[in-house]
């Protein structure tokens, strides 16, 4: 009799778990912020295998999909880059062969304006789609982020972790909204201005303009540092402290428990523990679909950043093999805007990706 009731509470207690936390799991509605991802974050999710649809397939990606799906956005950020670096370079060469053999000494301001115009007016449309699509990345990371925080949250709430629910919820909120500020009134100002001044560089003798375009690079990614430090470092201290607090009210309630009731009260004790196993893999199971989704909403808008700044380097190097210094200075300052909007968007992804990871670790 003994060995067939631990039998059969076996099987029972292990059916309850699992449907105790499917019920968790579709209560949290995590669904529901895969719903606001773009249409490129949903793709690589399903490249990676990262299936949310139920608790039983949600498991994290393997590693050889992820380099896979890494490669394949580095080959689709290739493409543009590289089809417009061989037009600048034939221009760069056409021009070189021109001024080699017709001498342009009295008439050179002249050809040089000609020569930064023709090459600027190939970049022009790739340097104007990388600043929207900048702004629009950005955009797509806090809608997504709008959803997904309070679905992390409620089950932080849940795993008994109130009050660092409550204040990390209201950090993560508030920094969306400045983030939001941030691209529109900082980041993509800044970007451009260094831009036109990056034109102007070419044009005029004045060579304080790229160093100026230098220090806007250096002064906007410091602010970006500095902001991200200190947003952890908060975020980090106040998650630690009410945490710590929340598990002193959690041990309070088994303590409760136990005294109020004598016979069954070690058997509830064990029963919360056990629920509460089960909501910290939930817990860590959307902490690590969050890192992941937020990595890949940005994924495709780094690797076309970084690939952009490798044609402006070979760009620049074309110039100086010629000696044709406006060119050069001009694929200089324009590489100062491409860094400033790569510094930005991998500051702000990594802001979140470590807020995530700390929010998701408590417990």
């Amino acid at each position: 009799m003994i060995l067939f009731t631990t039998l059969l509470c076996s099987n029972v207690c292990a059916e309850q778990l699992d449907d105790y936390y499917e019920e968790q799991f579709s209560a949290s509605e995590v669904r529901e912020s895969y719903d606001a991802l773009d249409n490129s974050a949903k793709k690589i999710l399903e490249d990676i295998g990262l299936n949310i649809s139920s608790a039983e397939e949600f498991s994290p990606p393997d590693f050889k999909s992820i380099i896979t799906v890494i490669i394949n956005c580095f080959k689709n950020g290739i493409k543009e880059p590289f089809k417009i670096t061989l037009s600048a370079v034939g221009i760069i060469m056409i021009f070189s062969l021109i001024n080699a053999t017709v001498p342009l000494e009295e008439n050179y301001g002249a050809y040089n304006i000609f020569i930064i115009f023709s090459v600027v007016l190939v970049y022009f449309n790739s340097l104007y789609q990388l600043l929207t699509g900048c702004s629009a990345v950005l955009q797509a990371l806090s809608s997504f982020l709008v959803v997904f925080i309070p679905c992390l949250c409620g089950v932080i709430t849940a795993f008994g972790y109130t009050a660092t629910s409550a204040g990390a919820s209201t950090m993560l909120i508030m920094s969306l909204d400045a983030m939001s500020l941030l691209s529109s009134y900082i980041l993509v100002p800044a970007a451009t201005s260094v831009m036109c001044l990056g034109l102007g560089a070419g044009i005029s003798p004045l060579g304080g303009v790229v160093r100026l375009c230098g220090y806007i690079k250096k002064g906007v990614l410091w602010f970006l540092g500095i902001a991200s430090g200190v947003f952890s470092s908060v975020l980090g201290m106040q998650t630690a402290v009410a945490a710590a607090g929340d598990n002193i009210a959690v041990r309070a309630s088994k303590t409760i428990i136990t005294g109020v009731f004598p016979i069954m009260g070690p058997t509830l004790a064990e029963t919360l523990n056990t629920a509460r196993g089960s909501l910290g893999i939930l817990k860590s199971g959307i902490g690590i679909y969050g890192i992941i989704a937020i990595a890949a909403i940005l994924l495709p808008m780094v690797i076309s950043l970084f690939c952009w700044r490798l044609s402006f380097a070979v760009c620049r190097l074309v110039a100086d093999f010629f000696e044709i210094k406006g060119i050069a200075t001009v694929f200089e300052s324009i590489d100062f805007c491409v860094t400033i909007l790569l510094g930005s968007t991998v500051f702000i992804g990594m802001l979140y990706i470590i807020s995530v990871a700390v929010v998701s670790g408590v417990g």
